[in-house]
Protein backbone atom coordinates (compact mmCIF):
# COMPACT_ATOMS: atom_id res chain seq x y z
CA UNK A 1 0.00 0.00 0.00
CA UNK A 2 1.15 3.78 -0.78
CA UNK A 3 1.50 6.02 1.92
CA UNK A 4 -0.26 9.31 2.18
CA UNK A 5 2.66 12.09 0.93
CA UNK A 6 3.49 15.14 2.57
CA UNK A 7 5.43 17.50 0.67
CA UNK A 8 7.94 19.70 2.53
CA UNK A 9 8.26 23.46 1.35
CA UNK A 10 11.24 25.07 3.10
CA UNK A 11 14.50 26.97 2.21
CA UNK A 12 15.66 25.87 5.66
CA UNK A 13 17.43 22.33 5.20
CA UNK A 14 16.69 21.49 9.07
CA UNK A 15 13.32 21.71 8.79
CA UNK A 16 13.50 18.91 6.02
CA UNK A 17 15.67 16.55 8.07
CA UNK A 18 13.88 17.09 11.13
CA UNK A 19 10.38 16.88 9.55
CA UNK A 20 10.92 15.01 6.97
CA UNK A 21 12.47 12.04 9.52
CA UNK A 22 9.70 12.66 11.77
CA UNK A 23 7.02 11.91 9.11
CA UNK A 24 8.66 8.88 7.68
CA UNK A 25 8.84 7.15 11.37
CA UNK A 26 5.26 7.75 11.41
CA UNK A 27 4.82 5.82 7.69
CA UNK A 28 4.05 8.96 5.79
CA UNK A 29 5.99 9.29 2.63
CA UNK A 30 7.84 12.74 2.41
CA UNK A 31 8.18 14.85 -0.92
CA UNK A 32 10.46 18.09 -0.44
CA UNK A 33 11.05 21.17 -2.28
CA UNK A 34 13.06 24.12 -1.72
CA UNK A 35 11.28 27.05 -2.46
CA UNK A 36 7.67 27.91 -3.61
CA UNK A 37 8.44 27.60 -6.98
CA UNK A 38 9.81 24.02 -7.00
CA UNK A 39 6.87 23.19 -4.27
CA UNK A 40 3.89 24.12 -6.97
CA UNK A 41 6.16 22.10 -9.54
CA UNK A 42 6.33 19.28 -7.24
CA UNK A 43 2.91 19.25 -6.16
CA UNK A 44 2.02 19.12 -9.77
CA UNK A 45 3.76 15.83 -10.56
CA UNK A 46 3.41 14.35 -7.69
CA UNK A 47 -0.19 14.78 -5.93
CA UNK A 48 0.43 15.21 -2.30
CA UNK A 49 -2.00 14.37 -0.01
CA UNK A 50 -0.89 17.38 1.91
CA UNK A 51 1.83 20.23 2.09
CA UNK A 52 3.87 21.64 4.49
CA UNK A 53 4.93 25.31 3.60
CA UNK A 54 7.36 27.85 4.56
CA UNK A 55 5.96 31.59 3.70
CA UNK A 56 9.13 33.41 3.16
CA UNK A 57 11.65 31.68 0.89
CA UNK A 58 13.83 32.80 -2.04
CA UNK A 59 11.93 32.91 -6.14
CA UNK A 60 8.73 32.49 -5.16
CA UNK A 61 7.23 32.43 -1.13
CA UNK A 62 4.56 30.66 0.31
CA UNK A 63 2.12 32.59 0.24
CA UNK A 64 2.52 33.09 -3.54
CA UNK A 65 2.55 29.04 -3.99
CA UNK A 66 -0.85 28.85 -2.28
CA UNK A 67 -2.91 31.05 -4.89
CA UNK A 68 -0.59 29.27 -7.68
CA UNK A 69 -1.87 25.93 -6.64
CA UNK A 70 -5.46 27.30 -5.45
CA UNK A 71 -5.77 28.52 -9.53
CA UNK A 72 -4.65 24.99 -10.74
CA UNK A 73 -7.31 22.56 -10.85
CA UNK A 74 -4.67 19.21 -10.66
CA UNK A 75 -3.85 21.20 -7.74
CA UNK A 76 -6.39 23.49 -5.63
CA UNK A 77 -7.49 20.46 -3.65
CA UNK A 78 -4.30 19.68 -1.95
CA UNK A 79 -4.56 21.16 1.72
CA UNK A 80 -1.47 23.49 2.70
CA UNK A 81 -0.59 24.14 6.24
CA UNK A 82 1.94 27.99 6.60
CA UNK A 83 4.87 27.67 8.70
CA UNK A 84 6.40 30.38 9.47
CA UNK A 85 8.85 32.34 12.42
CA UNK A 86 7.16 35.68 11.40
CA UNK A 87 4.07 35.02 13.80
CA UNK A 88 3.70 39.30 13.69
CA UNK A 89 2.85 39.60 10.26
CA UNK A 90 1.69 35.72 9.22
CA UNK A 91 -0.60 35.22 12.39
CA UNK A 92 -2.99 32.18 12.34
CA UNK A 93 -5.72 33.83 11.80
CA UNK A 94 -4.13 35.48 8.28
CA UNK A 95 -3.08 32.27 6.90
CA UNK A 96 -6.52 30.76 7.12
CA UNK A 97 -7.95 34.31 5.79
CA UNK A 98 -5.44 33.54 3.18
CA UNK A 99 -6.49 30.19 2.65
CA UNK A 100 -4.15 27.81 4.16
CA UNK A 101 -5.78 25.13 5.77
CA UNK A 102 -3.40 25.71 8.73
CA UNK A 103 -0.54 27.54 10.79
CA UNK A 104 1.88 26.24 12.18
CA UNK A 105 4.59 28.48 14.05
CA UNK A 106 8.78 27.99 14.18
CA UNK A 107 10.44 26.58 15.29
CA UNK A 108 8.18 23.80 14.44
CA UNK A 109 6.85 21.71 17.62
CA UNK A 110 6.34 18.10 16.44
CA UNK A 111 3.23 17.55 18.17
CA UNK A 112 1.51 20.17 16.39
CA UNK A 113 2.75 19.33 12.77
CA UNK A 114 1.37 15.63 13.46
CA UNK A 115 -1.97 16.94 15.32
CA UNK A 116 -2.43 19.12 11.73
CA UNK A 117 -1.38 16.06 9.53
CA UNK A 118 -3.46 14.01 11.01
CA UNK A 119 -6.26 16.41 11.14
CA UNK A 120 -6.11 17.09 7.57
CA UNK A 121 -5.57 13.81 5.77
CA UNK A 122 -5.81 11.12 8.51
CA UNK A 123 -3.07 8.65 9.88
CA UNK A 124 -0.33 6.81 7.71
CA UNK A 125 -1.46 3.56 6.54
CA UNK A 126 1.60 2.59 8.23
CA UNK A 127 0.88 0.62 11.95
CA UNK A 128 4.02 2.23 13.02
CA UNK A 129 2.40 5.03 15.54
CA UNK A 130 3.73 8.49 16.50
CA UNK A 131 6.65 8.61 19.11
CA UNK A 132 6.03 11.23 21.98
CA UNK A 133 8.35 14.00 21.77
CA UNK A 134 8.69 16.07 24.65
Amino acid sequence: MTPKTVLIVDDDPDQHVLCGLYLEHAGYGVLHAHDGREGYETARSQHPALILMDLRMPRLDGASALHLLAEDGETARIPVVALSADVLEWSETRALREGFAGHISKPCDLRKIREAVQRLIGPSESPEPFLACA
